[in-house]
């Protein structure tokens, strides 16, 4: 009887991890057609139908994440300046640069294009057809169909051969360019957060106030290779007796602590919008260190060290085999 079922596991254990191989290869394939048309269809309507329209300002909100860079909206639409900026789509607000974002006020109008009956702002189109980001993407989403690919190819002879002396070397290549370049820009993306701790920790010039909370979001991931989200809107009024508005993203320890009531925080009166949480406890740097997004940059750090360190030896190992060549041909 065991026998026959380590038998039936030899046979039924290879078939079931084709079939989920098989599956994310269709998955991968599908994110990338379905990536392209909409990046495509968005590009397509701009150039060939651009509407030009305007929209009236209500208000200003800024937003962080805990690994991005500051973002910054106009409020396009009355009653949502207490919400999460999670909670905003498409038409009830646009995001702007910095300097746009300083230089509006509430009550000016802010141009724009009207796209399938929505407000887009100049900066949402540039984000949403942003050419460098779309092709970063899809090179990385792009790498397992091509190993799937390579594998099955491989167990053909007359591909195996071809592979071996034409395709082998340049496929190999390519992949190397795509995974250091995924790494790089990984590594690349940890700027703002390494930025945000900086001028935490090195900005003498921050003045401490609570702020009020106006709005939660969270959202939950019950997967453990995605990370779940916590958001806190709040306001605050400035030196300069202005209400500033912000969402920011917050470990859950913070969450669940401030998510009633006031936040306290610390702001430079000189960039007001840019906002730090005041307490900042053990269990929060716990909850930071343990995120995906957190061990994939480091993975990251690591493999790519790994890279440099074996080219190094490459190069090193290469040019000893030379000096060798060079003082044996003397001898």
């Amino acid at each position: 009887m065991r026998k026959r079922k380590n038998r039936k596991n030899q046979v039924l254990k290879p078939f079931i991890y084709k079939i989920i191989a098989f599956v994310i290869f269709i998955i991968s394939i599908y994110f990338i057609v379905h990536h392209t048309e909409k990046y495509l269809h968005l590009k397509k309507e701009i150039s060939r139908n651009p509407e030009f329209a305007t929209a009236n300002v209500f208000n200003k909100v800024a937003s962080q994440g805990l690994f991005t860079g500051m973002n910054y909206h106009v409020l396009i639409k009355p009653d949502f300046s207490g919400k999460t900026t999670t909670h905003l789509n498409i038409g009830d607000s646009g995001t702007v640069t910095k300097k746009e974002f300083d230089r509006l006020k509430i009550g000016d109008s802010i141009e724009g294009y009207s796209i399938e009956g929505k407000f887009y702002t100049k900066q949402d189109v540039k984000r949403k057809v942003n050419t460098f980001t779309f092709f970063i993407v899809i090179m990385l989403f792009s790498l397992y169909p091509i190993g799937y690919l390579i594998y099955l190819l491989d167990h053909l002879k007359k591909f195996r051969s071809l592979f071996n002396r034409i395709l082998g070397p340049s496929i190999v290549g390519i992949i190397a360019i795509s995974t250091v370049g995924g790494l790089l820009y990984s590594i690349y993306s940890m700027g703002p957060m390494l930025t945000n701790w900086y001028q935490k920790i090195a900005d003498k010039n921050q003045i401490e106030t609570t702020a009020l909370i106006t709005d939660t979001d969270e959202d939950i991931n019950y997967s453990k290779n995605h990370d779940s989200h916590y958001y806190l809107a709040f306001f605050y009024i400035n030196e300069d007796k202005k209400v500033i508005h912000i969402t920011k993203e917050v470990t859950p320890h913070t969450y669940y602590k401030y998510q009633y009531g006031g936040l306290p925080i610390t702001y430079n009166p000189n960039d007001p919008y840019r906002v730090f949480i005041k307490n900042i406890e053990f269990q929060d740097v716990v909850n930071f260190i343990l995120t995906n997004a957190f061990f994939s940059k480091i993975i990251s750090v690591i493999i790519l060290t790994i890279f440099i360190l074996i080219f190094i030896h490459l190069l090193k190992s290469k040019k000893e085999d030379k000096r060798l060549k060079v003082f044996h041909g003397n001898r």
